[in-house]
């Protein structure tokens, strides 16, 4: 198989499905762990419009991290200098009463105090050129007040002086306004630092020092501007202390529901520091948060720095046995691992040690453990000769069980953190200090030379070092307060990598060789960063290497300029008016856009704060306003690309070998693109749509849909609580017409490579580009060149094709289009056709209708929306809408014929196209004013039947037992709505069904499908699986007389089957099948789908799901053992159930699973089907095939 493109073949169940589409076994490139997939209503008693979940449904299971925050306050942090790199200076340690000076010395009188002024000498002077942010959180008057900006006079003017600066922000009274001396004229502000470039410190370059002339900048000299920083520096970042208080509070600030934190000190000066660990979902002017904050900013610096006692201390603390941080009893209520019910036995615990210093406290500790520790992770590089260090006491609580109570299955980091049972991970900060090592050790198994370790000296920052290691968390070296901030960020950050992440697959091949890769999608919840990442899978079949990560790819790409930063070349971004594609800047797009842009996320107030622009650049890398300046969201770790939840990646090649449709030949356009630009392709809840170069993970393209505009400012806001934007998958197919857009290179008809997709939660609509060429570098056989396709903004208006929004003429029947669309061929009148995009039109339209859309792919024109109304149905109070439909070609000519498409009420629908009238298109069945569905599925173990929701995308194939017409094959459930989807049910009971079209029967009951029962679970080995009944099923033929009762018998026949899905009173808390089901063909047919199960364990990842392979003919087990269940490499009858039973489904515990990607091993007569759960895994499950295998069951025009 050319690496290039997945590949299809037809076979004897083969139906010729057209389009493209995620879902299909060979054809697929998408996986979907998807609202696309998971939305549906039950059908009696709920109003109108769904309450759609704003993040992840699976995430509200999941148990919160514990964090404590352990903060120096030892005397040296009241200190206001920290030497930079370059002066060889020990920040550690002081020889003179100058460099202790706790004011900021306004009248400088030697050379010594003039170079403290200078930033390059001490980077804590005041900088003009940065803009200082206020503190988190609120003062401590009566009626608090948030922190403002401190002004040295009312509004920047000389005419009303208001001296406000204060010592101590949080000190409300008068005490602390006492510098109105700093405004006075004559008074000192800096030194300028004339730096070399390198970021150190040299000798001459803060000017001349002899005077105050010659290189001083008084504070009467500054800019209105420059005065106000002057003003929040001197009170909010003047002294260590104050520093580590801003960084702090901006972390804590921003903590949310994924962590619990806690504060504590070295010394508890003054007795009002500590706080014990609680949920911190919570606003700043509200406790627990409001607590935290206050306990911080009454942090005071006096005493020693006794840093292995106290995190000997929050050690025990964990543990909750005595002489911990907070002196509570053994065995209280109030220690912070949780319950085994309440997840203790998978919560991750923390503690971030931030220090200034060198430790010197008298401490006995556990010993050497890094050497010879109880538990089995020290040694190897690990190990040093010393006892009772910081590292040993990291590694004691690293390797203790700190609660033996609770099961063990804390989740492991590979590689890095492998414990399982209940252990502190530690984090180190050093701010402003550093020792003799800059590196950590090469590998974990070789041994390493650990510096000897003395009490106060600069040997324990190495100890510090250690310790970060021995405790599996990270080191951050902080030299100067904006490192410190992005330190204490990054820590949170990582922390959150190890907490949750959820991922969908596509493949660049369908067969098993050398050059098979994986692009998993990724999200880190709290922070909201995403990531799209490239895989190995080697010969074996299994998941090795990454390649590369998008998420680090797109840090080196330049914001702004597009110019080449690093390896990478920059970000080209791409949006649309109402009338054109546009650059994304501020002069391109609209006043309108603009006015979004403007609004103010935190008040909800309508274009009112003016920072649209900055906004603008922020979407777009920027990072010089986060948490400075217009005081923008700072993003952990300096990410830019945005959580990637539901939109699966889609792999794009070279075009798909189709035959010659139209005019001009598709081969030649295959021809002439076949070597194209490889690119995969994602949304991303940061409002654009990603193009990443296939071998690279560079960005070659993004792109925001206008409909996302109005929410855009929300993302910019510094208490962002999750929504969705671009979060639906793409498809991609070509097209042939005249495409204006390209009109001078395209002037009678051309082919284009089309990518369109809804946006899922993110917005009512439907988008379409043009990405034919990502380098524009193809000439045709007939010489025209699509250099101006090429990615750059400069195209932008050639590349963006069209929008469909929820307003005009599409303000009733638009929704939110969670589902692929469909490119295909359609006939438009006798004599002509047109290409077509077909997809449903999604959840909560206005009208609350089931409504089919069918537009032109060239211009967006809708040909027509369908409206699928089922007999007896009101909107009146109730919610409907289509969900993903598969097109059918039923001879042969490439030519849409008839679709299939489920609704949230249960109907299935088959539309007929085939009429040359296309305003006679309409349901197959009743009349286009009274449609009635094929099959409507309900709950039949209840006394009033309740709709089952059907929001996959049916599968079709030919019947497989050769009766005449089609078989569709379809599960139902809801996995989206806030308020009922998570819970444990008993009713309604979701099915996957198989439902023969006969072509002359509508409105099929329960009644005549043939039940098969799916069992528990059981173990064979460390396998969980199951199995299913296979009862022999006849089929109802119009050759039957009577009314076709459907049993198990000779006497029975049938219009289908029909597995139930277990429930909580039958083993499963609510089971629903809401991801695409496959059929795959061959000597041994199979239809496989997953099924999910939401779980409140906290434990499990938000819930589990099974891998189901059933026989098409009657939904029984299939006849031969098809999964290797004791994984020793063979299929026989040791995989099997007792009784010699094949298995039906496995159960592979990696959380909730999306709909597989099959690849194909010839070579060992194997399917391997890449498979990601919400825990973040992925990996590769094999199947044994028989015999011929056909492949995918059914043709489709492919990515």
């Amino acid at each position: 198989m050319n690496k290039h493109e997945a590949t299809f073949s037809r076979a004897s169940m083969s139906v010729p499905l057209l389009g493209a589409r995620a879902g299909s076994a060979l054809t697929k490139i998408v996986v979907v762990l998807s609202a696309a997939l998971l939305v549906a209503v039950p059908g009696a008693g709920f109003t109108a419009q769904l309450t759609l979940t704003d993040s992840p449904l699976f995430l509200t299971t999941a148990v919160p991290s514990n964090i404590l925050f352990l903060t120096d306050d030892s005397g040296s942090m009241e200190w206001e200098f920290a030497y930079n790199d370059g002066t060889g200076l020990d920040n550690g340690s002081v020889s003179n009463s100058l460099e202790k000076f706790t004011d900021v010395n306004i009248a400088p009188d030697s050379a010594a105090k003039r170079l403290f002024m200078c930033v390059g000498y001490n980077t804590l002077a005041f900088n003009p050129s940065v803009t200082y942010a206020v503190w988190q959180g609120q003062d401590d008057a009566a009626t608090p007040v948030p922190f403002k900006n401190a002004w040295l006079y009312n509004g920047g003017t000389d005419a009303s002086p208001n001296y406000n600066v204060r010592k101590n922000p949080y000190v409300s009274d008068s005490s602390s306004v006492n510098r109105t001396d700093l405004a006075a004229t004559g008074v000192m502000a800096y030194w300028p630092w004339a730096d070399d470039g390198d970021g150190q410190y040299d000798a001459g370059e803060c000017g001349t020092t002899s005077d105050n002339t010659t290189s001083g900048k008084t504070f009467d000299g500054l800019t209105t501007d420059q005065k106000k920083r002057f003003a929040n520096w001197y009170s909010y970042h003047r002294s260590r202390l104050l520093t580590a208080k801003y960084a702090l509070s901006k972390v804590m600030a921003q903590a949310q529901s994924e962590v619990r934190m806690g504060h504590a000190t070295l010394h508890n000066n003054g007795g009002n520091s500590n706080v014990k660990i609680e949920t911190m979902n919570a606003p700043v002017t509200e406790n627990p948060k409001k607590a935290l904050l206050a306990a911080l900013h009454k942090v005071q610096a006096l005493g020693d720095t006794p840093l292995r006692t106290e995190l000997d201390k929050a050690g025990k603390y964990y543990e909750c046995v005595t002489v911990n941080t907070f002196e509570l009893p053994v065995g209280s209520s109030l220690c912070p691992i949780a319950t085994n019910a309440s997840g203790g036995s998978c919560q991750q615990n923390f503690t971030v040690l931030m220090t200034d210093g060198y430790w010197n406290d008298t401490f006995s500790g556990p010993g050497n453990t890094d050497t010879d520790g109880s538990g089995s992770f020290d040694g190897g590089a690990y190990a040093d000769g010393y006892s009772d260090t910081l590292a040993d006491v990291a590694m004691h609580y690293y390797e203790r069980d700190l609660a033996p109570g609770l099961s063990n299955a804390v989740p492991v980091t590979a590689g890095v953190d492998e414990a399982t049972h209940q252990h502190m991970v530690t984090y180190t900060v050093a701010f402003g200090v550093g020792g003799s090592l800059s590196a950590n050790p090469p590998n974990r198994t070789d041994v390493f030379a650990w510096p000897a370790v003395a009490s106060n000296t600069s040997s324990t920052i190495d100890d510090l070092r250690h310790a970060a290691y021995n405790g599996r968390g990270q080191f951050l070296s902080a030299k100067n307060p904006n490192d410190l901030t992005t330190a204490l960020q990054n820590s949170i950050g990582s922390i959150g990598d190890r907490t949750g992440s959820s991922a969908s697959v596509a493949v660049n091949s369908r067969s098993l060789n050398t050059t098979t890769r994986l692009y998993q999608a990724r999200f880190t919840s709290g922070e909201w960063s995403g990531d799209l990442r490239a895989l190995a899978v080697n010969t074996s079949g299994d998941v090795s290497t990454q390649v590369w990560s998008a998420k680090d790819q797109i840090k080196l790409q330049d914001w702004d300029t597009g110019s080449t930063v690093t390896t990478s070349t920059g970000r080209k971004i791409l949006t649309r008016t109402s009338t054109a594609g546009v650059a994304f800047r501020w002069t391109a797009i609209n006043a309108s856009q603009q006015a979004d842009l403007n609004d103010n996320p935190a008040t909800g107030a309508v274009d009112d704060d003016g920072k649209g622009e900055n906004r603008l650049k922020w979407l777009r890398g920027d990072s010089s306003n986060e948490g400075t300046g217009a005081n923008f969201r700072v993003r952990t770790n300096s990410f830019k690309l945005g959580d990637i939840v539901d939109s699966s990646p889609i792999y794009v090649g070279a075009p798909p070998a189709l035959p010659n449709l139209e005019t001009t030949p598709h081969s030649e356009f295959r021809t002439a693109y076949v070597s194209r630009q490889e690119m995969v392709y994602a949304g991303a809840n940061d409002g654009m749509l990603h193009g990443f170069d296939a071998a690279t993970g560079n960005e070659k393209i993004a792109y925001v849909p206008s409909i996302v505009f109005p929410n855009l400012s929300k993302l910019t806001n510094t208490g962002y609580a999750h929504r969705y934007y671009v979060n639906a998958s793409p498809t991609v197919g070509d097209a042939y017409g005249t495409f204006t857009n390209v009109s001078d290179v395209c002037t009678t008809g051309c082919w284009r490579t089309v990518l369109a997709g809804g946006l899922g939660g993110g917005g009512k609509g439907i988008y379409a580009l043009d990405i034919t060429d990502p380098n524009g570098s193809v000439t045709t056989p007939s010489g025209i060149s699509t250099a101006l396709l090429a990615f750059n903004e400069d195209n932008a208006a050639k590349i963006a094709l069209w929008e469909i929004p929820a307003t005009g003429a599409n303000a009733s029947n638009m929704g939110y289009v969670y589902g692929q669309p469909t490119i295909t061929k359609v006939k438009t009148d006798a004599n002509s056709h047109a290409w077509a995009v077909i997809f449903g039109n999604g959840y909560n339209s206005a009208n609350e209708n089931a409504v089919l859309y069918i537009v032109n792919a060239v211009t967006g024109a809708v040909i027509r929306d369908i409206p699928l109304v089922a007999p007896g149905y009101s909107a009146t109070g109730n919610s409907n809408g289509l969900s993903m439909p598969a097109v059918v070609d039923t001879n042969g000519d490439y030519i849409a014929d008839r679709v299939y498409a489920g609704d949230l009420r249960g109907n299935l629908w088959r539309v007929d196209l085939t009429d040359n009238n296309v305003n006679n298109w309409k349901s197959a069945y009743g009349t286009s004013s009274d449609p009635e569905p094929l099959f409507t599925a309900t709950d039949g173990t209840t006394a009033t039947t309740v709709a089952q929701p059907i929001t996959v995308q049916p599968e079709v194939g030919a019947h497989p037992d050769g009766q005449s017409n089609y078989m569709v094959y379809f599960g139902t459930g809801r996995y989206l709505v806030t308020t009922t989807d998570n819970a444990a049910a008993a009713s309604p009971v979701q099915t996957f069904y198989g439902i023969w079209d006969r072509g002359d029967v509508s409105q099929i009951p329960r009644s005549k499908l043939l039940p098969q029962t799916i069992s528990s679970a059981t173990t064979i080995n460390s396998a969980t699986v199951r199995q299913v009944t296979n009862d022999t099923i006849r089929w109802c033929t119009a050759n039957d007389t009577g009314t076709c009762t459907c049993n198990n018998t000779t006497s029975g026949a049938c219009l289908g089957w029909r597995d139930d899905l277990l429930t909580a009173t039958t083993g499963s808390l609510g089971e629903k099948a809401v991801s695409n089901p496959v059929l795959v063909g061959g000597t041994v047919p199979r239809i496989i789908f997953t099924t999910l199960i939401p779980q409140t364990d906290p434990c499990t990842a938000g819930g589990t799901s099974w891998l189901m392979e059933l026989n098409p003919k009657n939904g029984g087990r299939l006849p031969e053992q098809v999964f290797d269940s004791n994984l020793d490499g063979t299929f026989d009858s040791n995989d099997m159930i007792t009784g010699g039973i094949p298995v039906a489904g496995i159960n592979p515990g990696i959380g909730i699973m999306p709909e597989p990607t099959i690849i194909r091993d010839a070579a060992n007569k194997t399917d391997l089907k890449a498979e990601t759960g919400s825990s973040g895994a992925v990996m590769t499950i094999k199947n044994y095939v028989s015999g011929t295998q056909a492949g995918r069951q059914s043709w489709r025009q492919l990515k």
